[in-house]
């Protein structure tokens, strides 16, 4: 077996915690007569004047109070590996099977695109034969009716992520326009702040929300960045949602009876899944999120090697959505709305854009920038910002107070357009890891070169394997039309209804809201990031 499967990987965060959980017992007074705590080794008391102890039951912290937390910026993975793990997957299973048939889950999986590139390049093998030979094992040993790719999910992601630029785009020009009747009696700083009023749609940049770790972070440490991000949901929710809605639909089941387990590159989509949000009547979208390392775990078990796994005959209809799209491999939402907006916006064709597109690399190829320029004019300007080092950049222009930051354009007066501008970004695709999804906290990882295998890699080297193996997909762009009718049959699914029916219900099943985190340590000077 391959030095990349069996290695005992190290589970890391990039921005690891800055102290202790602040809620490591459960303290639950009977009277209010005095008491103090005492500790013994690792178990608290509770000591009466009496001189009468009660121990102390340890607090049991679940994934939506390291939410509300801001002790932690991402949380302690250890602590998510316990309450979503491919154990945890097993003993639902094997609990299940004692259950009366009327009273048994249907069980479903869906596999993001990095996590297939990742156990491909591992196995050596395709990762259409990751699809199949994965959806073999889990049907044959573990019961699953069937196992979908995110990338249909994606699809409706990438088609909404463009809507909801080009309405803020057009939103921002409307409000800049009439800011600009009001030039010679205004002050440059008074129209820089209220030109990009981030209380409003028309705030600029726009900035992608498919990342929970980027989005704890920022509800946690920067309030004031909250409305600049993207209200869409992520493509692991928005599957989780349709597979829920559609088969619960289809199988005449409640949805608390669908089990949903998501294959992802990263752990903190485990905090993502148990957000109150992605919830209907206290029943998850996603019930599970397990890691590319922990599917190979759970093929351990059963004592199954991907490389030489028979494959499943044939896929259901759904199974077969999948694909890729162009662009990076953290989801290509960059690529699609510079694309989209440059065609609905500017009336571009795709050759002129081609020409007109300069790619500027700022540092490293974790940040790089994207301009459409034409005939000296900045028309649309955007970046890729990839790992908290560059975050934190983005981060500081943005912050109240910064006007050169909160700008999008700013102009001498009576100067000409183009003359001394400080053009700001109009969208940013922030992925909280170095490198991106493709090189997430869950993926498989390489040990450093040895003698002893014919094959080694850096890992640099490692992640340029998966990357090229994501890229032997071919890519798609993605359209509204495939969109649409991936909408369509959710939607019907459910009853139907009329065009503003519909259009509530798309807002409701593919946006969200993110929400500040108050302080609530002590002192939060002790809190590092």
């Amino acid at each position: 077996m391959s030095r990349i499967l069996s290695a005992d990987s190290l589970v890391e965060d990039f921005i690891s915690p800055g102290q202790a959980c602040i809620k490591p017992v459960e303290i639950s007074k009977t009277s209010n007569a005095p008491s103090e705590i005492k500790v013994n080794g690792a178990e608290y008391y509770e000591v009466g004047k009496d001189g009468s102890q009660k121990k102390l039951e340890t607090a049991s912290i679940s994934l939506n109070d390291c939410l509300a937390c801001s002790g932690c910026i991402t949380s302690a993975e250890s602590v998510l590996i316990t309450m979503q793990s491919h154990n945890e997957v097993l003993n639902v299973i094997n609990a299940d099977k004692d259950k009366n048939e009327s009273e048994r889950k249907t069980f479903v999986l869906s596999l993001s695109p990095q996590s297939r590139a990742s156990l491909a390049a591992a196995y050596g093998i395709t990762p259409h034969q990751v699809q199949s030979r994965l959806k073999h094992f889990l049907s044959t040993k573990l019961g699953f009716t069937s196992v979908h790719s995110t990338d249909f999910a994606r699809e409706v992601a990438l088609v909404e992520a463009a809507r909801e630029f080009e309405t803020r785009f057009t939103n921002n020009a409307r409000r800049k326009r009439k800011l600009d009747t009001h030039h010679d009696t205004t002050s440059t700083s008074t129209l820089a702040t209220a030109a990009a009023d981030p209380n409003s749609n028309a705030a600029l940049p726009l900035i992608t929300s498919a990342c929970p770790g980027w989005i704890c972070y920022a509800e946690k440490t920067h309030a004031s960045i909250l409305p600049h991000i993207s209200h869409l949901r992520s493509p692991q929710q928005i599957t989780g949602a349709y597979l829920k809605d559609t088969l619960s639909h289809r199988l005449s089941l409640p949805r608390s009876r669908i089990y949903h387990v998501s294959v992802m590159p990263c752990f903190d989509k485990k905090l993502e899944a148990s957000r109150v949000d992605f919830e209907v009547e206290g029943v998850r979208d996603v019930d599970c999120v397990i890691t590319t390392m922990e599917v190979v775990e759970m093929l351990r078990v059963y004592g199954v090697d991907l490389g030489g796994y028979a494959e499943e005959a044939g896929l259901q209809e759904e199974e077969e959505w999948w694909g890729s799209h162009p662009g990076s491999s953290a989801g290509g939402y960059l690529t699609h709305i510079l694309t989209s907006a440059a065609k609905n916006l500017l009336d571009l064709t795709t050759e002129q854009q081609q020409s007109l597109v300069k790619v500027k690399t700022i540092r490293s190829s974790d940040m790089k920038e994207y301009i459409l320029e034409k005939d000296g004019e900045i028309l649309l300007k955007m970046a890729t910002c990839y790992g908290f080092r560059n975050i934190q950049n983005i981060v500081r222009k943005l912050k109240p107070g910064k006007s050169s930051a909160k700008a999008r354009v700013v102009r001498r007066k009576g100067a000409a357009a183009g003359a001394g501008e400080d053009r700001g970004y109009d969208y940013v695709e922030v992925m909280a890891c170095p490198s991106g999804c493709i090189n997430g906290g869950g993926q498989l990882k390489p040990l450093l070169p040895s003698a002893s295998e014919v094959v080694s890699y850096t890992p640099k080297e490692w992640i340029d394997v998966v990357e090229r193996t994501y890229r032997s997909v071919e890519a798609h762009e993605a359209s509204e039309e495939r969109a649409g009718r991936i909408l369509q049959r959710w939607y019907a699914g459910g009853g139907g209804g009329d065009e503003e029916e519909e259009e509530a219900w798309r807002r409701r099943v593919l946006y969200t809201e993110y929400r500040a985190v108050e302080q609530n340590l002590s002192n939060p000077a002790f809190a590092t990031w």
